[in-house]
């Protein structure tokens, strides 16, 4: 019996990482009205396996941020003169929350070290596709976009960034890659994967996102400076430099250094979004709107009214869709998670800050996707504790019985 269940678990736990890398991947294609493909695997696996088990999950600050961000939406129908969009707002909120507690529940299954195991595979596969479309563009061929399925992905752009020198793997562009990679690099600083590690941040060099390159180096710095790996700065830096000596035999590398100094030195244009951009757009709310916000995903409503389309800056998003309150409830999430977490998931919270910095990734896939890890490492603390009181009631609970004994 104990050995069934012991199988069975190894079974959960190598499928929910399966499901997990793919919820990246699959995200851009549609598949049942306005469920993704990867959302409807997610959701009909969680489904069953909480029909089976009987039990559920959930993270409490993750939950206290989100009710707080959907009452505040809530707030906006009635008491602000911006108040468009509901239909879309409710459907939005409806939505997130399925995702919200599906992701939760591939937690207790989830193990680091399977984690580790299953993501060497779509490390490899991606790395491979990767090395394929830079060799072909390189000499000046324009490989295979990456679409999978490009009949369920009609009502996606698709970003042709393989026709302008700039390789996006599997995914739309080279930053949703960069946002799938960069999870994987701290899981393996956090397991001590170094060669690994560095294979993932040549991978994101490659890519010519901005994100993942910039992403990539602080958190190498982050495991640097929190562990006191100081030896290991010198390795990675030796590491880098021949593998680019070796790789600069083999391709023509002018175009990517390039464009990555382009990317890099543009980071903080406006017009892309990146750090502040349209932050200006905030003060154009009235003031009931800039304390609560526009409501939930409404951002690109009230962007419409100024023909904006671009934006990718989760704290400008969080701002204008939840208000000042809403930025607030997000920054004291982060500090407690920050906290109660260990040291990987701080690790991991402090990469997840960087992606936000630099992309609108509240409440979409890509957010559920990072959120994972975290509560992977925030719960097997919690976990711990949890088993801690357990043994402490049990303790006190004996010695009562001797003492009435």
């Amino acid at each position: 019996m104990d050995q069934n269940k012991k199988e069975h678990n190894i079974m959960l736990d190598y499928t929910s990482c399966i499901i997990l890398f793919f919820t990246m991947i699959l995200a851009p294609y549609s598949f049942i009205g306005f469920l993704s493909m990867s959302s409807f695997i997610l959701i009909m696996f969680s489904f069953l396996v909480v029909f089976f088990t009987k039990k559920f999950i959930f993270n409490k600050y993750i939950v206290f941020l989100f009710t707080g961000h959907v009452l505040l939406s809530l707030f906006v129908i009635y008491f602000t003169p911006f108040n468009i969009g509901m239909y879309s707002m409710y459907k939005s909120i409806i939505a997130s929350t399925v995702i919200l507690f599906c992701t939760m529940q591939l937690i207790r299954f989830i193990t680091e070290r399977t984690l580790v195991i299953v993501s060497y595979y779509f490390v490899a596969i991606t790395g491979i596709f990767l090395l394929y479309q830079v060799v072909w563009i390189s000499a000046g061929k324009i490989p295979f976009d990456g679409q999978l399925f490009s009949n369920l992905a009609s009502g996606y752009e698709w970003a042709t960034s393989v026709t302008y020198r700039r390789p996006n793997v599997l995914f739309s562009e080279p930053s949703y890659f960069a946002i799938f990679l960069l999870p994987i690099l701290g899981l393996y600083l956090n397991n001590g994967k170094i060669i690994a590690s560095l294979i993932c941040l040549i991978c994101l060099f490659v890519s010519t996102s901005s994100l993942g390159i910039l992403g990539g180096v602080l958190i190498f710095t982050f495991y640097i400076i929190k562990n006191k790996k100081y030896k290991l700065a010198f390795q990675i830096s030796t590491f880098t430099i021949l593998g680019g000596i070796l790789l600069a035999f083999l391709l023509d590398w002018q175009w990517i250094f390039t464009d990555n100094m382009r990317k890099i030195s543009n980071i903080n244009d406006e017009s892309g979004m990146r750090l502040v951009g349209y932050i200006d757009y905030f003060f154009e709310l009235p003031f009931p709107n800039q304390l609560i916000g526009v409501g939930f995903h409404q951002l690109a409503n009230y962007f419409r009214g100024y023909d904006l389309y671009n934006y990718s800056n989760s704290f400008v998003l969080l701002l204008i869709n939840h208000g000042i309150i809403g930025l607030l409830l997000f920054i004291v999430a982060m500090v407690f998670l920050f906290f109660k977490s260990n040291g990987k998931g701080q690790l991991l919270i402090f990469l997840f800050l960087i992606i936000a910095a630099v992309d609108g990734i509240i409440y979409g896939g890509n957010f559920f996707y990072v959120l994972t890890f975290i509560m992977l490492n925030f719960h097997k603390k919690e976990g711990s504790m949890q088993r801690k009181i357990s043994t402490y009631n049990k303790q006190i609970s004996y010695q009562k019985n001797m003492f009435e004994a």
